[in-house]
């Protein structure tokens, strides 16, 4: 994979990452302080919007660096990624049962958002993303590595921990 697409990905995931932090500043520890501040209530809706879709964006500019047919929504990409070694089963279903859904509910039904389900759904955030970075961070580490354009046609069981080998080195 080209150089500059490992990069444009990285930066994505590390805005991702960043995200995570600024989530992980902004929730307050409970429901009821939560509750009472309405601008804080925004800003954890966008920081957990932002968090999908960076999250889906970071696994589109893969796959299509990959030479794969480009996806046709945000469940085809993680589903794609999933395929390609990116993401194991885990986070796919913790993508497709809490977060994609979640984020359509932000950007298309915003008129429905209860403030229960943001406050838990961005404590699962919190909880799930740290793992998709790291898994998405080791399989852009792996393609700088000799041989990775063999990584996308890997076996089923090494797409179910697409854990990288030691000694992978990281993009700077």
């Amino acid at each position: 994979m080209r150089l500059e697409i490992l990069e444009n990905a990285r930066r994505k995931l590390n805005f991702l990452n960043d995200q995570v932090l600024e989530l992980k500043v902004c929730l307050p520890r409970t429901f009821t302080e939560y509750e009472q501040n309405r601008e804080r209530q925004l800003a954890i809706e966008r920081l957990c919007q932002l968090s999908v879709e960076s999250a889906h964006d970071t696994c589109e500019v893969l796959i299509k660096g990959l030479g794969k047919t480009a996806p046709t929504n945000m469940w085809d990409t993680l589903r794609k990624a999933h395929a390609e070694g990116m993401l194991d089963s885990v986070v796919l279903q913790r993508f497709a049962v809490s977060f994609l859904g979640f984020r359509n509910i932000l950007v298309h039904a915003y008129e429905k958002i209860e403030n229960r389900e943001v406050f838990n759904t961005a404590k699962t955030m919190l909880r799930h993303l740290p793992n998709f970075v790291a898994q998405v961070r080791a399989f852009i580490d792996a393609q700088n590595q000799p041989g990775a354009a063999q990584l996308g046609a890997r076996t089923k069981s090494e797409n179910r921990n697409p854990t990288p080998k030691t000694g992978t080195r990281k993009l700077r």
